[in-house]
């Protein structure tokens, strides 16, 4: 586990939503930790909960924008910025709905999240990244970040009401939800180009949807994605029209079966 940080306060303004910009960055290494917190905060939601993903995407950011992004000497400072960020969204049930229930936990009380569930989440991403045999399975490859965030979605959008529908299998109990419950991440960003407001996440998504990308996913991946793209289409009227969405769905259809 790692030492710190400890647990704070969660007062303060009302955190805007999740992928938006946090207001702006004070100068020096407060900036420069501040803005890695950021990056870790959002981590939480471009991965949508995967641990897989959320691994993946810190290593890119890692290897292409900040090598000291989970390290270096202000990894105290970042730790305790993170912790605020995830904290107070993550206590926020009307901004973060899901709750994760304990397999060995029937309780009612299982359902209500507490500021340990942070202290934990937060210790246990920190501690894979500083024993890094914990992550040695998992690449920065952006073919391997795509098949990932297809992954999620797919997960997400197979259960009875979308994101909105409790996950049996998962544990996991959703109430209340208030934003769009057949959205995807892979389309929203990669596909219609959406931008997460973060240079190095923009940097991710718009290579995911790429051709090159594309041709190097298995047939599972690509029966996921048609499967995402077709329950995108049908919970949004004109998303099917949309030119962009339209030559993905024939490459899959392409890929798959042939022309």
């Amino acid at each position: 586990m790692m030492s710190g940080p400890q647990a704070e306060g969660l007062e303060g303004a009302p955190l805007p939503p999740f992928g938006s910009e946090l207001g702006s960055l004070a100068i020096g290494e407060t900036a420069s930790a501040q803005h890695r917190a950021n990056l870790i905060f959002l981590s939480y939601r471009f991965s949508q909960g995967g641990i897989g993903t959320q691994n993946r995407e810190l290593l890119y950011i890692e290897e292409n924008f900040h090598p000291d992004l989970m390290g270096g000497t202000q990894v105290e400072q970042v730790k305790t910025l993170t912790h605020k960020l995830v904290g107070r969204y993550f206590l926020d049930q009307h901004l973060h709905p899901a709750t994760a229930i304990p397999w060995e936990d029937d309780s009612p009380e299982a359902a209500v999240k507490t500021e340990r569930l942070v202290i934990n989440e937060l210790a246990g991403l920190f501690e894979r990244f500083e024993d890094r045999t914990q992550i040695a399975d998992f690449t920065s490859d952006i073919a391997g970040i795509g098949q990932s965030v297809i992954v999620m979605d797919t997960d997400y959008l197979r259960r009875p009401g979308g994101r909105a529908g409790d996950s049996e299998d998962l544990k996991i109990v959703v109430s209340p939800y208030s934003r769009d419950p057949h959205e995807s991440l892979f389309i929203k960003h990669a596909v219609l180009g959406v931008s997460t407001k973060t240079v190095e996440f923009d940097d991710i998504f718009r290579q995911l949807a790429t051709e090159e990308v594309i041709q190097q996913f298995d047939q599972y991946t690509l029966r996921q994605l048609l499967f995402v793209i077709n329950t995108y289409t049908q919970h949004h009227p004109g998303a099917e029209q949309d030119e962009r969405i339209g030559q993905l769905k024939a490459q899959c259809r392409e890929l798959l079966h042939g022309k």
